[in-house]
């Protein structure tokens, strides 16, 4: 099995986004602290308060820093690839008319079904935005490619072809899409290089 190498400038903006997080959920958390102090302690004689549940309302102020900060769902992440097996396109139309009679932009929403070299399944959204109809992931994303997941990021990367020029190339680290056969991404200056190396070599 092959494993996917990530380029180092997109990792140090991944470790440096994830410290960020780290910070944040250690001030939510500090947060979560005083506010859950302090209602016990004002509210120790409060039948009403008791009767409420403090335990639940401790539980979610420290529950809520996890979920606001991010941590531990980028931690867990992992790298990983796979071939697109089918991409299910949702057209939802805008309020938005060019005149009375035409009325063209609409919002397309398409997620990706890919699946990996151990049979697993994935569901990943690739495009959601508002858009003419004839301007849709087609440009980047085909069945039948080959899709990378690098570890902390929000996007899916297809393996580089510099040959076919239609296709654009993905950011991992900001989803910024860039013309063919640029190696820097365009709008945050990482290396745009992924690709698969044999699991033996180093």
């Amino acid at each position: 099995m092959k494993k996917v190498a990530v380029p180092k400038s997109v990792k140090k903006k991944v470790f440096r986004e994830i410290l960020i997080r780290f910070v944040k959920l250690v001030i939510f958390l500090a947060i979560a602290y005083v506010i859950s102090d302090w209602l016990w302690v004002e509210n120790t004689d409060n039948l009403n308060f008791k009767s409420a549940g403090p335990t639940t309302v401790t539980v979610v102020l420290y529950v809520l820093p996890f979920v606001f900060s991010g941590i531990p769902v980028k931690l867990i992440d992992k790298n990983w690839y796979g071939k697109i097996i089918s991409i299910e396109t949702e057209t939802v139309k805008s309020r938005e008319k060019i005149s009375e009679t035409v009325d063209r932009n609409h919002y397309l929403k398409q997620i990706a079904l890919i699946e990996t070299p151990d049979g697993k399944l994935h569901e990943k959204r690739i495009y959601d935005e508002g858009t003419l109809l004839h301007e849709n992931a087609g440009e980047v994303y085909s069945v039948g490619d080959t899709v990378v997941h690098a570890y902390g990021t929000d996007y899916l990367v297809p393996l580089r072809n510099k040959n076919d020029t239609k296709k654009r190339v993905v950011c991992a680290y900001c989803g910024f899409k860039s013309p063919n056969g640029t190696d820097i991404c365009q709008n945050c200056g990482c290396s745009t290089e992924i690709y698969l190396v044999d699991s033996a070599k180093k």
